[in-house]
Parts: structure tokens; sequence; C-alpha cells
């Protein structure tokens, strides 16, 4: 029923799902969501290419030209997403609606596709295979905007793309492997246009390893794709840009974040060497950068976080086990812990407890 390739397809078409309830279940943001929306969607866009080039189709009639709004949705989803990265705030205004307003007129006509008898279904799908549907029209459609938002997204991160930055030299990386899908659409609609099936199950297939590429980028870089962003700057504060050309604001930004909202401090494995492979920046960047702008150095500033988290974990629950915090806020002893808080503190860990246990 599958050729080997169809089945590679399938198999990716899970993996998005799972890449998708992944991204749900991490720490909300905008980002998160509209990466999970895009890796659905075009999950089931792979999946109805799968059953028209299979001819299953033919056994599910009404997923015929399901798939059409959901691949007109994917240029605004791609689109915001890498707008994100230009933004501090990760927000999406309601006014960003207006982008899905194709997607919704074509829903319409597929509810209309719905109603319509199995007989005339099945001959809608003949028209796919005779050459005279109007899929390939649709799909020359969905291309043209592609295209308009791609050139949108490059304009606008040229704009605020500053080369010497290794973390703006990433996120590039992102952008070009979003955009790649614009070559394989063309060669997708030329294959429609020309009944070439070659050409149709060869872009399928390269679908397929591009998303294999993103899900390995996930797993290589979770912070990045969730929380680093370009930080928007003038021609003239780039020059001052100092410390080994690293952005400060972005590097201070992200930080902020990583410490902050996913609280990589509890990590009691975290060290300089992987603290600044993920927020892209050498060992030595990131030393001179805290030294720099908190007169502190690695251990003294993560174990200020470890600290002041632990103080909250006590005040919330005096009555919990001192060795216990100590370990859930990334300390591997109680020693390290205890002088760690009493040099944040100058008390010990029993004298603060005792202190939130006073009325």
């Amino acid at each position: 029923m599958f050729q080997p390739d169809e089945y590679f397809n399938l198999f990716i078409c899970g993996l998005c799902i799972v890449m998708a309830l992944g991204l749900m279940i991490k720490p909300r943001n905008p980002r998160n969501s509209l990466l999970a929306i895009f890796l659905l969607f075009v999950s089931y866009v792979q999946l109805i290419s799968i059953f028209i080039s299979s001819r299953v189709i033919y056994q599910f009639p009404y997923l015929a030209y399901t798939q059409i709004p959901f691949g007109y949705t994917l240029s605004p989803l791609i689109y915001l997403y890498i707008r994100s990265f230009t933004r501090k705030e990760m927000i999406v205004r309601p006014v960003d609606v207006l982008h899905f307003t194709p997607t919704l007129f074509l829903a319409t006509i597929v509810l209309l596709y719905l109603r319509l008898p199995h007989n005339e279904k099945i001959r809608l799908i003949d028209r796919i295979y005779s050459g005279h549907s109007s899929f390939a029209f649709l799909a020359g459609i969905s291309l043209f905007m592609f295209v308009v938002y791609t050139v949108i997204i490059t304009i606008k991160v040229y704009t605020v793309f500053h080369k010497e930055n290794p973390l703006h030299r990433r996120i590039i990386k992102i952008f070009l492997l979003f955009s790649s899908w614009i070559v394989l659409s063309i060669i997708k609609i030329i294959g429609a246009w020309f009944q070439i099936d070659l050409l149709w199950r060869s872009v399928s297939f390269l679908y397929s390893v591009e998303l294999l590429l993103l899900y390995f980028l996930l797993q290589r870089f979770p912070i990045l794709l969730s929380f680093a962003h370009i930080t928007v700057e003038d021609k003239e504060s780039q020059k001052k840009t100092i410390l080994d050309l690293v952005d400060i604001e972005s590097l201070e930004n992200n930080i902020e974040i990583m410490l902050e909202e996913e609280k990589l401090f509890c990590d009691e494995d975290l060290t300089l060497n992987r603290f600044s492979h993920a927020l892209e920046v050498s060992a030595h960047q990131l030393s001179a950068f805290l030294n720099t702008h908190y007169g502190k150095n690695f251990n003294s500033f993560i174990n200020g976080y470890r600290i002041r988290h632990a103080c909250d974990q006590i005040q919330k629950d005096p009555e919990m086990n001192i060795l216990s915090i100590a370990f859930s806020c990334g300390f591997n002893s109680y020693s390290a812990f205890f002088t760690a808080f009493k040099k944040e503190t100058d008390l010990s860990p029993r004298e603060y407890k005792g202190s939130c246990s006073k009325p």
C-alpha cells in the first residue's frame, strides 16, 4: 500500500506530533505555541500528501482537499515564529489574526466539499490525477503567499541582524531552514502541474528530512528555539557593542529568561561551559560578562539564584526539610549549600528557617 519513502514520511508525521506535544508541555510562551501549531499542521499536510501519492485517499475521500487550509496557514505561522526572534516580548497581537483570513475562507470551501455526495468526492479526486484539478492552482497561490511572507521576514531580520553575534548567526540558520521550504514548494508545484509523480514524492521526502533536522535542532538548542531573540539595535549601538563582540542586551535578556523562567540553576550539573553553550557565547565571554556587569564569578552568580530560590521555598513551607531544599536548588551537598547560604544571607539555613517560623 505504501512505498518505503512513504513509510518514512509517516514516521516523520508521528514525530512532528510528538514534538508538538513536547512544546505544549514546556513553559508556555507564544513561540512554543506557534511552533507546536506549525508542526501539527505540517504533519497533517504531509499525511494527506502521502495519501494522495499512494492513492490511499480513495479509501478516505472525505479527507481529500482538507489539507489546503492547513497548507495556507503555514506561511503566516512561520512569519510570526521568525518575527518573535526580533522582539523582546514574544507577543501575538489580535491584529495578527488577519494573517489567517485566507485560511478561514478556504476552510469554508472545504466544509462545502465535505457536504458533497460520495460519488462527487470521488470525481474530484480523479481530477487530481488527471491534471484537471484546481489543486495545483491553489498550491500556486499558497507558494505566492509563502514568497511574500519570506521577503517580509528577510527584510525584517536583515535590519536587526548583527553578523558578528554568534547567537544571531544561529537564528539565521533557523530562518534559512524554514525559508528553504520555498524551493521545495516550487518543485512540488511543478510536479503537480505536470503530473510528475517523482517530483511530488521527492519533495515530500525532503520535507520530512527538514522536519527531522528541526527535531535535532529542538534537541540540540531547546532554549535557543524557545527564548532567544535578535535584539533590535541601530547601527550606532552595534558599533558600541564590546566584550568580544557579544550583544550585551541580548545576552542579559537570555540569561534572565533561562534563570528566572527556566530555572536552569536547579540543575546541579550546570557549569560555565554548559551555560555559555546554551547562550551561544564562549565560556570566556560569559565569564567576562558576569564579572563586568555583576561583579561576580560564575559560581557566585548561580549560587545567588539558588539561595534566593531556597529562601522562597523556606518562606512558603518552613517545615520543609533543609537538605531537600538544598538538592532541589541545584546543590549536590549540604556543606556547599550551607557555605553559599551563609555567604548570601549572613545566616545559616536553620537560623533563616527559624526566623521564618516566628510569628
